[in-house]
């Protein structure tokens, strides 16, 4: 999607009998947001239907990819080799074709989803932390899979650089769960997981930067970070509080704050935050 985005024609390669995994056979038959998800995802890209089996699909994906300047797949060793696309088999074509080949995981063997990755690379810690509620909802968006999109966008971005740089096949391989943590281990460094640290201000230590309900049940995120929005801040909503308060651990500040927002109607706040730019926001929970 992102690389359709961007301009480029993207092909999509379904198996003609179980299509996609979002589609009738698979998840949308427990879960009709799947199907919104894959219409939204493919929206840009023109689909092709094969038999994955049959002899003349391998003809027909060799004159896509003779055509094509990128080739992303996670096929099955068998599956590549049948298909004629092994590495060797691209190779001989002697064109400059990026390949960029998707799997889990270079250390774990075996079958990985989202939260399996998160969960391996220690990051679902951070949502845990402090919780008692069992069971517990997964954070909403899949950000593993979300990050891992960009990677396999990005990477092959430079494959194909490196394949016309070269005038030949330019092969990678990237996986899931060594992308993950490639991308979120910054923020959660060797360091900071030895001091068992699982609070910080993205995720709610500070009461300039969390999510307070209202009257009627809707939110206000309140991302008054830096010294003038929360000067702004509780000036606007009357609170008798200090501007070194933003960064206190005392859980009277934080009350202090959702009383406050707990009083207000949704009206009330939207017309309060009218032409305020205070990075507080209204989170609205009916449309």
């Amino acid at each position: 999607m992102l690389l359709a985005d961007l301009g480029a024609e993207v092909i999509k390669v379904e198996d003609a009998t179980y299509r996609d995994a979002f589609l009738e056979q698979g998840l949308s038959h427990f879960d009709d947001s799947f199907v919104e998800w894959y219409n939204e995802l493919n929206a840009h890209k023109r689909l092709l239907r094969i038999d994955y089996k049959a002899t003349e699909s391998r003809e027909l994906l060799r004159q896509e990819v003779l055509k094509s300047d990128i080739l992303i797949h996670g096929l099955p060793d068998k599956m590549a080799v049948f298909l004629g696309l092994t590495n060797d088999d691209l190779i001989a074509l002697k064109r400059p074709l990026a390949v960029l080949e998707l799997g889990a995981s270079q250390t774990h063997k075996t079958a990985m989803h989202d939260l399996n990755a998160l969960a391996e690379a220690g990051f679902l810690n951070l949502h845990v932390a402090g919780q008692t509620q069992s069971p517990l909802p997964p954070p909403f968006l899949p950000i593993a899979g979300i990050s891992f999109g960009q990677q396999i966008a990005l990477t092959a971005l430079a494959l194909h650089r490196q394949a016309q740089r070269e005038g030949k096949p330019a092969i990678s391989k990237v996986f899931l769960y060594d992308e993950i943590v490639k991308v979120y281990r910054p923020f959660w460094t060797k360091n900071l997981r030895e001091q068992n640290r699982t609070k910080f201000l993205h995720n709610g230590i500070y009461p300039c930067y969390a999510l307070y309900r209202n009257k009627d049940g809707d939110w206000l995120a309140v991302a008054a970070v830096e010294e003038k929005f929360w000067r702004d801040f509780i000036l606007l909503f009357e609170l008798q509080l200090q501007e070194s308060d933003r960064f206190s651990l005392k859980p009277e500040v934080f009350q202090s704050v959702a009383q406050s927002v707990k009083a207000r109607s949704t009206a009330e706040l939207e017309g309060l935050l009218k032409n305020k730019d205070i990075c507080v926001s209204l989170i609205r929970l009916r449309p």
